[in-house]
């Protein structure tokens, strides 16, 4: 991610620094280079900072100081528009109107792209998100009608039918069950766009993503290739879990887990 692989930057920060107000900053002095094909998760504890430093890297929250080049120009030399047709992001806490169908709502993101494309590769770029996300059959079906899980599905296919060149997820699989999880997080990182995605599901992360931030505090402790950034004694002094690399039981590969502590203390009275 930081390190030259001969692929072009996609994005460049430097120095991103978030600050509410007169209190601490969200995020402090965030640099990074994102480079096209880099799989990249933001991974740290609860209040990290890692949505705040997202919504930078996406353009939608001004650091307080730093400056952010996209594809080599300052984010700033950029229309909303020309921002649309390289970027998707897919937040948290997106609330779309639930009145609307499935199909209709995937068909968003196609506006960027209106003015270029025919009619008939919006359709098409609509109906293999659709389908790419199972999806087929829930076309007519409006959002307030379907599973949190069908409209988690629903938001990133509507990201993914805007064709960006960089695309921003928000702890993607909330709402979804563990093998929907990993069969979500396979599916985007296979396609291979360049990606930036706030995860905290650690032990997924070494088979999915080239690359790894990892956050403590509103700070990045750690960049580079996930191999090197996410070993044990990392997880360890920033999370304080282990992190285990142990023997599949009946397959011939590794499997990662974490060794969650758990009080056993219970009360004796009734």
């Amino acid at each position: 991610m930081t390190e030259s692989s001969g692929n072009p930057a996609v994005l460049e920060a430097s120095g991103l620094t978030y600050r509410a107000g007169a209190g601490n900053a969200l995020v402090a002095d965030a640099s990074a280079t994102v480079r096209a094909g880099d799989m990249v998760a933001i991974a740290g504890p609860n209040g990290a900072g890692k949505s705040t430093l997202l919504r930078m890297l996406a353009g939608l929250l001004a650091p307080t100081k730093g400056s952010l080049r996209l594809c080599g120009r300052p984010f700033k030399n950029y229309t909303p528009l020309q921002r649309a047709r390289r970027i998707a992001y897919v937040g948290q806490l997106d609330e779309p109107d639930r009145r609307l169908s499935v199909y209709d709502y995937v068909a968003l993101g196609r506006i960027p792209h209106r003015t270029k494309a025919s009619r008939a590769e919006n359709e098409q770029a609509i109906e293999e998100a659709i389908a790419e996300l199972r999806l087929a059959g829930k076309e007519s079906s409006p959002l307030g009608q379907i599973s949190g899980g069908e409209l988690q599905r629903a938001s990133v296919a509507r990201a993914l039918c805007q064709k960006p060149d960089i695309l921003f997820l928000d702890e993607p699989t909330n709402h979804l069950d563990p093998k929907a999880k990993g069969t979500l997080l396979s599916l985007l990182f296979a396609r291979g766009i360049t990606s930036l995605c706030v995860l905290h599901e650690l032990a997924l992360i070494p088979k999915l993503a080239s690359h790894t931030l990892l956050m403590n505090r509103g700070r990045v402790v750690a960049a580079g290739r996930t191999a090197d950034v996410l070993t044990a004694q990392a997880v360890h002094q920033v999370f304080g879990v282990d992190f285990l690399h142990l023997a599949h039981p009946t397959e011939d590969r590794v499997v990662s887990v974490l060794d969650i502590p758990v009080s056993n203390n219970h009360s004796a009275s009734n």
